[in-house]
């Protein structure tokens, strides 16, 4: 994800126990169930503390599984523990596995913060099959006393006073599913399971900064969401990074109902701003939307796009954004690698089709309806 700079109004700083970090002026504890991070800064303290409790662990059948030292292990030899690095470590889990942990983040900062949850994967040794592919993870937030945390947006940035002492507590339940309700199962203990050496890692964080800071909204499905005033209007601002983040853009555009002013003005001031060039091989709901606002490239690409006939219902318009409503522009946009083949579709353009106008049939020629085009650059490996 790409950085943004946090305003100047204050020095801000970002906590992300466990990760490793480290700063001038800062005290850092890596732990094993507690972890206490503190950061002095300019116009305040954020200074949140994280525990870790592995609460049970036990295997097929609900059977409990003791602890021996600082480990879990069960029947067949597999491992469930929390390292020195503060990670929780799971090893050889077979079908039937399950860990129930604690997470809770107490805050003792003196400026009001945004904070959010947030899980880093990895393996101790990524040569092994990941377990992380087969298990499955719930979250469940136990509501604290005065703070807004709560299960809708735990893993989003939310403000929190400084007076909030326990920011959130959540329960977090790990299990390899055992197969008894319909599921795949992966084999039993014995060496049939293809997981059965498998291993994962998991860092859970509560990231914070000061709470006049700048954090990215992800709420709407994009990288970024935020409202920006040009020439006195407010417009909302969705960056796009990926392509689950286009995908979500072709969802938005399809969602419009054009009978609906309110809507139709809504998406008329909405920009879609891409971060990062974007992929769309594996992108499947292309042509299928209505381009209300701006598309604003950035410079960036989209790329590796296939279209044919069959992606045209009405075999009427084909383009990768659909069709457009009057007012819409697409500017500062790099199209590479993408092929239409629809000679039996009578409106075929490289990025939009026709006008909503006309796809609905009040005009023929709908001389009243504008695309504002800015700034496009097709490379030579695109074609109609």
């Amino acid at each position: 994800m790409k950085k943004r700079n946090l305003k100047p109004v204050i020095i801000s700083a970002l906590v992300a126990l466990g990760l490793g970090a480290s700063a001038v002026g800062t005290t850092f504890a890596l732990f094993t169930d507690r972890a206490d991070t503190k950061i002095d800064v300019l116009a305040g303290i954020v200074d949140i503390d994280q525990e870790i409790t592995i609460i049970s662990v036990s295997e097929l059948n609900g059977v409990a599984v003791a602890k021996t030292g600082n480990e879990y292990i069960n029947s067949v030899g597999g491992k469930t523990y929390i390292n020195a690095d503060g990670k929780l470590v799971l090893e050889r889990w077979v079908p039937g596995d399950k860990a129930v942990l604690e997470a809770v983040y107490t805050n003792h900062s003196n400026v009001d913060i945004k904070t959010k949850f947030s899980v880093s994967k990895g393996q101790l040794d990524d040569t092994k099959p990941n377990l992380d592919e087969v298990l499955e993870i719930t979250y469940d937030v136990i509501p604290t006393n005065g703070s807004p945390i709560t299960q809708e947006n735990y893993d989003q940035w939310t403000k929190v006073a400084a007076s909030v002492e326990t920011i959130s507590k959540i329960k977090i339940t790990i299990e390899f599913p055992d197969g008894d309700d319909g599921e795949i199962l992966y084999g039993d203990e014995n060496a049939d399971n293809p997981y059965q050496d498998g291993n994962a890692v998991y860092q859970f964080s509560q990231e914070a900064v000061q709470g006049n800071a700048h954090t990215p909204d992800t709420s709407k499905g994009y990288e970024d969401s935020y409202e920006k005033v040009i020439d006195n209007v407010t417009y909302e601002v969705n960056e796009l990074a990926s392509t689950e983040h286009f995908e979500q853009m072709m969802t938005d555009l399809k969602s419009v109902d054009p009978t609906d002013e309110e809507e139709v003005e809504a998406a008329k001031k909405t920009i879609y701003k891409l971060d990062a060039d974007i992929d769309l091989e594996e992108v499947e709901d292309l042509n299928k939307g209505v381009l209300y606002g701006t598309i604003d490239g950035d410079g960036h690409k989209i790329k590796n796009a296939s279209l044919t006939s069959a992606d045209s219902a009405d075999k009427k318009s084909l383009g990768l954004f659909g069709s457009y409503f009057d007012g819409a522009a697409i500017k500062n946009l790099i199209v590479s690698n993408v092929d239409i083949d629809a000679a039996a579709v009578q409106n075929v353009g490289l990025l939009v089709g026709q006008s909503y106008k006309n796809a609905k049939g009040d005009n023929t020629i709908d001389e009243g309806s504008t695309l504002t085009l800015e700034n496009i650059t097709i490379e030579s490996s695109c074609s109609i």
